[in-house]
């Protein structure tokens, strides 16, 4: 480890000591566990890079996008071409089409989501024989935090609803009578939570989930660039907006998975969550840098544009029996985005 880092390193614990002892306070043993485990998240770099932060920042910009066209056909109960084509970038499109097999990519991101944390463990508490020796491991596994936290959050939460995704269908019995049956999206031959590996895919996604978005937010609120002059893109004083733009991101997948019926109340939550972050980086102005806060802002004012439009194109196509109305809308948001970045 270069001699910039070693003093960034002990500069950093200094700052928090001397931070504690000046307020009066003892750090208690569960927030010096928690200390002791966040450490290594810590920048050790005196600089930051913006190019990595670009990269991340593309492919989240991806996800959020192409969830966004995410749509459920109500005659047939599948997706329609366009929505199972860009959501294989989410791999939602995946978690659907792969049925019972589901259960083993709900097994696979918890053994991605256990190892993280487990790497994340180990280089807390040999913290200092690997980082004077092996720092690289350090940022390999702060590069595996990010990518979980910030590309594969969407997937693995998408993915999981699938374990509970059924609708209900309606047939007429052999005595006239109407029968309804709750088919699982995932396999249509198969009934809703009446299959061994769906149930356990349910238990292991609940599982997978809620640690998912506890490691996430603890992350997200805890560790941040707070280096005003040279902490680069998305420095920032504290984590309040990434945590709650978390927690809204929940929301948003749960509403476009399970409200494809209720297109109002989807289009209700999803643009006014989005135009709600929008709203608060607005206001709040949570990076230090105006770059940061523009490039925060353009994912959610996309995201936002293609829901709008497109729910009122799915209104309009639904009472014309015709698609060009969808087209002539996604043709409008691609001339508005375009017209935006020019203005700037």
């Amino acid at each position: 480890m270069s001699r910039d880092e070693t003093k960034s390193v002990s500069s950093q614990g200094s700052t928090a000591a001397v931070g504690q002892r000046g307020s009066g306070n003892q750090l208690s043993k569960g927030q010096k566990i928690l200390y002791g485990f966040l450490f290594p998240l810590y920048p050790l770099e005196k600089h930051s890079h913006a190019s990595m932060q670009l990269i991340f920042w593309f492919l989240n910009f991806l996800m959020l996008v192409t969830l966004g066209f995410f749509r459920i056909n109500h005659g047939t109960e599948q997706q329609t071409t366009l929505s199972y084509s860009l959501n294989f970038i989410n791999l939602t499109s995946v978690g659907l089409i792969i049925g019972k097999n589901e259960v083993f990519v709900a097994v696979g991101f918890l053994i991605i989501i256990g190892g993280c944390i487990t790497l994340h463990g180990v280089c807390a508490l040999l913290y200092k024989e690997i980082v004077t020796t092996q720092a690289w491991v350090i940022y390999e596994m702060r590069w595996l935090v990010s990518l979980i936290i910030r590309e594969l959050f969407i997937p693995i939460v998408s993915t999981a609803i699938t374990s509970f995704d059924c609708y209900s269908e309606t047939s007429i019995g052999d005595d006239g009578q109407n029968i309804k049956t709750v088919i699982w999206r995932g396999d249509i031959t198969l009934k809703c939570l009446t299959n061994a590996y769906q149930i356990l895919s349910l238990l292991l996604s609940i599982i997978m989930v809620l640690v998912l978005i506890v490691y996430s937010i603890i992350n997200v609120l805890f560790i941040f660039n707070h280096n005003p002059k040279n902490g680069g893109l998305f420095s920032k004083s504290n984590g309040k907006y990434e945590t709650l733009q978390l927690i809204f991101v929940v929301l948003i997948v749960l509403s476009m998975r399970l409200l494809y019926s209720w297109q109002f109340w989807r289009g209700v939550v999803t643009v006014g969550l989005s135009l709600i972050l929008v709203i608060i980086i607005f206001l709040y102005v949570p990076y230090y840098s105006f770059a940061s806060n523009y490039l925060s802002g353009i994912p959610w004012l996309v995201f936002a544009s293609v829901r709008l439009c497109g729910e009122i194109g799915y209104a309009v196509e639904e009472a014309t029996h015709s698609f060009v109305p969808q087209i002539l809308f996604l043709i409008s948001i691609e001339d508005g985005y375009q017209q935006m970045m020019d203005n700037h």
